[in-house]
Order: C-alpha cells, then sequence, then structure tokens
C-alpha cells in the first residue's frame, strides 16, 4: 500500500507540512527524493505483492485477483513479443477501458514498448493522423470500431497487424441482461466488420493464448524518463496535441493520491471506471492509481451516466471520477430514490466547469440516501496526467478547484508584466509536478512553448488558464487564457473578455442548468458574447427571462459590454470525443443560422423589390 510513513521515508507530520506548503517549491520538490525508480508494471507487482488474491478487476460480474491479472498480462506480453514487439517499439492502442485493455497497457509497459493512445471514437480524419503520427506496425483495437471505413483508414497507414478484442471477452457464464446488451451491440457491428475479411486481423484471446504456449521470459524492461504512452489532448479550444509520459510520471501520480486521500482511500475499496483508457484521467486516475492502492476497478466501457442508479446498485462502488454533465444525470435519476448510498466515499468531478448549484443539488440528493460525502472537485491536465489537484478537505468553497496533490505545487503569473500575482490576484497559471510529460509526441515547438523556466532551471508546464488563489492557497479557475478576446467596450475602446466569467454568472440564474460563451464576430465591436443555455424542466427561453439575466449580470458585476447579446436555448451542449465543451462546433452552429438568416432575408428583399 502506497501510504506514507516508512516506505518513502517520510512522517505524517512531514507530509502534512507538505500539504499546507503549496507555494513554497522547494519543501514540495522534497516529494521526489521518494519516488521509486521502476516501470509502471514493476510498480503495480511491487504494490500488489502482498494481497494477490484480492480483487483487482470487476468486469460486469467478472473478477480478477491480482494473482489473475499478472499471469494475464504476462502471458499477452509473451504473445506480443512472439508477435515482434520488443523494447522501443510503438504499438496503437485504441480500446474502451475493459478488462484486455488494463491488460494489453500493462503488458506492453512491461516489454518496454511505447503505447500509442488512439481514440476509437474519433471521426475517420482524426483516427488516420493518429495512426500515421505513430508509425505503429501493431493496432490493438475493439471488434466494435473494426468495420470497413476504419479498415479502409489502416490501410493508408503503417499497421501491419490489427489485434481485435471483443466487449464480452471477459464476461463470466450464464444469462445476465449487460451481457445481452453487450451482445446486441456487438452483434449490430458485426454487420459492417471487416474482421473476417482482413488478413492483418488477429483475436486478442489468440496473442494471449501464444503467449500461455511460449517458452520464453520476459524481464520487465526499465529505462529512467523513457515515454510509455502517448494520448491526445481534448482540442476543445484548438488542434488535438499528444503528450507523451513516463514511468515516473504515472507512478508519481498513484504515491501522491496516496498520500493525500490517505484518509479517504483504503485497500478493497472499489472505483468506477467508465472513460476509455485513451484518457489520461482515466488511466492515471481511475485505472493504475487505484489499482496501485489495492482498489478494485469496477468497469463499464458502454457506460449509460442516465442509467447511473443500476451500477450504484450493482457495484455499490465507493469512489467515482466523473464529470459534471454526469452528475447532472445523477441529480435527475429518479430511479435512486430509496436507495442506500452510504458506501459512497469520495466523489470528484473534473474535465468541465461544474456550477456550484450542481454541487448543491448532488449533495442533497447524496444526503436524502444515507451519504454525507461532499462531491469534490478536481483540476488538472492531460500534459500532467490528470488529477493535479482537487478539494480535498470538507468545506472548501463550492467554486473552488481546491488545494495541489502532495508533491506539486503552482504559481500565477500577470499575462503583461509576468511577475508573481499575489493572492486574489488573476493571471495565468503555471504547475510544478513530477506527473509533468516529457514532451509533445514528434512536436518539438509545441513542447517549447509548453514550459517556462526560473533562473534555477526549475521547469514549469503552462497551462493556458486565468486563475487565482485566496489567503488559503485555495485555487480558483477563472477561463481560458486563449478564449480571452477582445472587444470594445461602452466608450468603444478595445478591452479583452473573459466568457468564463460571464458563463459562471448566466449558470447562477435559477432557470439556467448549464451556459456556454462563445464570442462571435461582429465588424461594429470586433467580437460580441453569445450565450448557449440549458435551461431548466422545460423552461422556455423568451424575453422576460433574458432580461432577468441580465439584471442578474449586472448585479454581479459583469460589465454591461460583455452581457451576451444573443441568447439561444439547447437541448444539450457539443462535446468533443475527450467529454469537454466544444466550441468550434458551437461558433460553427451560430454561423450557419446566421448565413441561413442572411439567405432568408435575402430572398425576401429580392421579393419586395
Amino acid at each position: 500500500m502506497c501510504t506514507y510513513e516508512g516506505e518513502y521515508g517520510v512522517t505524517k507530520e512531514e507530509l502534512l507540512k507538505l500539504r499546507k506548503d503549496v507555494l513554497n517549491l522547494k519543501r514540495v520538490m522534497e516529494f521526489e527524493k521518494m519516488l521509486p525508480n521502476m516501470s509502471a508494471y514493476e510498480f503495480l507487482a511491487d504494490s500488489s505483492k502482498d494481497r494477490l488474491n484480492d480483487v483487482a478487476i470487476n468486469y460486469l460480474g467478472r473478477t480478477y485477483t491480482f494473482r489473475e491479472l499478472f499471469d494475464k498480462i504476462d502471458n499477452f506480453a509473451k504473445g506480443l513479443y512472439e508477435n515482434g514487439v520488443r523494447p522501443g517499439d510503438t504499438v496503437g492502442l485504441g480500446m474502451l477501458s475493459t478488462p484486455e485493455a488494463i491488460i494489453s497497457f500493462y503488458a506492453l509497459n512491461k516489454i518496454g514498448a511505447l503505447t500509442y493512445m488512439v481514440n476509437a471514437t474519433h471521426e475517420l480524419n482524426g483516427i488516420k493522423e493518429e495512426l500515421l503520427d505513430s508509425q505503429a506496425k501493431i493496432l490493438i483495437t475493439n471488434t466494435i470500431f473494426y468495420d470497413k471505413n476504419f479498415k479502409e483508414v489502416v490501410d493508408q497507414t503503417s499497421i501491419e497487424k490489427v489485434i481485435v478484442s471483443a466487449l464480452d471477452e471477459s464476461f463470466p457464464k450464464g444469462f445476465f441482461m449487460d451481457k445481452a446488451m453487450f451482445k446486441v451491440v456487438e452483434s449490430l457491428k458485426k454487420i459492417g466488420s471487416a474482421i473476417s475479411k482482413d488478413e492483418k486481423c488477429t483475436s486478442w484471446s489468440s496473442i494471449l493464448l501464444e503467449g500461455e504456449n511460449s517458452k520464453i521470459n520476459i524481464k520487465p524492461y526499465y529505462e529512467p524518463n523513457i515515454g510509455i504512452a502517448v494520448a491526445s489532448t481534448s482540442g476543445s479550444t484548438g488542434k488535438p496535441k499528444r503528450p507523451m509520459i513516463t514511468n515516473e510520471n504515472i507512478n508519481s501520480m498513484a504515491i501522491q493520491l496516496g498520500m493525500t486521500a490517505v484518509n479517504e482511500i483504503a485497500p478493497n475499496d472499489s472505483i468506477l471506471t467508465t472513460l476509455p483508457i485513451w484518457i489520461f484521467y482515466s488511466l492515471f486516475n481511475s485505472i493504475h492509481e487505484p489499482l496501485c492502492l489495492g482498489v478494485t476497478v469496477d468497469l463499464d466501457p458502454l457506460f449509460n451516466s442516465k442509467r447511473i442508479d443500476k451500477r450504484l446498485r450493482q457495484y455499490r462502488f465507493n469512489h467515482w471520477n466523473t464529470i459534471p454533465a454526469y452528475i447532472e444525470d445523477f441529480v435527475n435519476c429518479k430511479r435512486i430514490k430509496n436507495m442506500d448510498l452510504s458506501h459512497l466515499k469520495l466523489i470528484t468531478t473534473g474535465g468541465d466547469y461544474r456550477p456550484p448549484k450542481l454541487k448543491k443539488l448532488a449533495e442533497q440528493k447524496l444526503k436524502a440516501n444515507n451519504s454525507d460525502i461532499e462531491i469534490g472537485q478536481g483540476y488538472g491536465a492531460s500534459e500532467c496526467g490528470g488529477c493535479f489537484g482537487y478539494t480535498s478537505e470538507r468545506g472548501m468553497k463550492p467554486e473552488s478547484i481546491g488545494v495541489p496533490l502532495i508533491g506539486n505545487a503552482y504559481k500565477i503569473l500577470d499575462v503583461d508584466t509576468h511577475k508573481e500575482c499575489q493572492a486574489n490576484e488573476s493571471g495565468e497559471l503555471f504547475l510544478y509536478s513530477p506527473t509533468m510529460m516529457k514532451e509533445y509526441y514528434g512536436d518539438e515547438e509545441a513542447t517549447k512553448k509548453a514550459f517556462i523556466y526560473d533562473d534555477d532551471g526549475t521547469k514549469w508546464y503552462r497551462t493556458e488558464d486565468m486563475a487565482h488563489f485566496d489567503e488559503n492557497g485555495q485555487l480558483f479557475i477563472d477561463g481560458r487564457l486563449r478564449r480571452i478576446e477582445i472587444s470594445r467596450d461602452a466608450n468603444g475602446v478595445p478591452t479583452k473578455v473573459f466568457p468564463d466569467k460571464v458563463k459562471q454568472v448566466v449558470s447562477l440564474h435559477p432557470a439556467v442548468d448549464r451556459c456556454e460563451i462563445v464570442m462571435v464576430d461582429d465588424s461594429k465591436r470586433i467580437t460580441r458574447p453569445v450565450a448557449y443555455v440549458i435551461l431548466h424542466n422545460g423552461i422556455t427561453l423568451d424575453n422576460d427571462l433574458i432580461r432577468n439575466i441580465n439584471d442578474l449580470c449586472l448585479r454581479n458585476n459583469v460589465e454591461s459590454y460583455i452581457i451576451p447579446t444573443e441568447y439561444k436555448q439547447l437541448n444539450e451542449i457539443p462535446m468533443t470525443p475527450s467529454l469537454k465543451v466544444d466550441f468550434s462546433k458551437l461558433k460553427d452552429m451560430y454561423e450557419k443560422e446566421s448565413n441561413q438568416k442572411q439567405k432568408v432575408l435575402f430572398k425576401l428583399n429580392n421579393k419586395r423589390s
């Protein structure tokens, strides 16, 4: 168990000092002296050596003990080795979070190969771009993705072998509803499947069988500071980048969470894991970290958040790393009524802005169901492996993103002067963490832009987020730096606009369940804000409601020139495959609607003429 005293040569009192000294960089850097020099596979094996008979994975009723998990990892590694995978090779992995995905990752890590995460739900051009960028010769994916269109993309890349795994590969015997549902999904996808017609294809189970029959002995491969995995960022506000992380990065996260959440996380707890393994947040915080801490990973690769009651009843999990959209579904799920949720210990949201009122509603529902936990809010970046910090203590401000994990630090610099900001001053946020990526894969220029260095050589990751901290070191995100736009104020003077500030205020209105702001081009004002809103319980957007929201903005010190000029009602906000707001799509929606109006006006004017 990665706790604190003894194993890493630090006392609990020293840990508490580390926890409080989040702005004392030299103090925080002491943490790195505790980090082990080993691969992710070795670290998991070392962490699990005394609990081999405990349950590591629960896949809809099929459980793997740590002993069984390592048997599968070792055999699959041998199977991959028999098929030519060697240290330093790159292998594509485009899988949902299933036991086979987890086994594949650790098998590749044991060999010393680089796992290039492929987002198999991307549009075909995105998948092609990732495969070409990886230059991988082997791709491991799920059967449901490999249709004739996917095959055509693969045929245009360097991929020579495709290893496919069915979602029901690890299901227990016998009939049950999840199995029936997954079988239906598999059957529907087989209609367009290209597996039987592709000589490149082989089954995941056949590679495992090769490994079981192999006589070779693979020793875990470790080299300091080498890349072990690459994953694409969400690309919600620009072109996706591809951070590459090391063994040291991913192992550090497990230790940091074990130290920071020592009172919340315990061996034999369980965590609900629903996000795909190709998202670093999932790999780091919902797979590797919990497994290293002796926590059972409850998997659901086809998660339906509107039926969260089903998984709560089935798994009775203790922890859930999730997103605000799923918490909304939890709040709205009527089937949870009268359900005992006293088993819940830690729920943390991340990846998107969470309105304070959503936290309040969720906690009211939890309390009504015998749970007194608070919904935590986390903050992180793919470039730092996932979680950088979260509201780990009770009573933190609902709009806060908490304080850093032990071993992490931050600083905030004024955007114009680059001087360090003091409490309650907004500036650009920079992160220091042992989980900080090695580089952007194959992009030296982007890597250089991602980091700054102090005079003593200390390296900081540039988040491009605007933030401030309070007197207690709690962090607050003020918006994305790249989303800062220029507009004209009431006097016609060009000035900076923070769309996220407006979003946070509009979201306070009781009729607004969610709001997103986009800045659209304007010939007189340069740009102007447009609000897209989801309204509560069938409320319809009208002029009275708009006036009411605008008054709320004025009362909350939103300058008149950045109050939304238009409001658009939606049933749902478009999201990227990484479940972040797709601002590009929102802008496209606005432009298409505006062009359509222009065409109608043009036709009307022609008729009048």
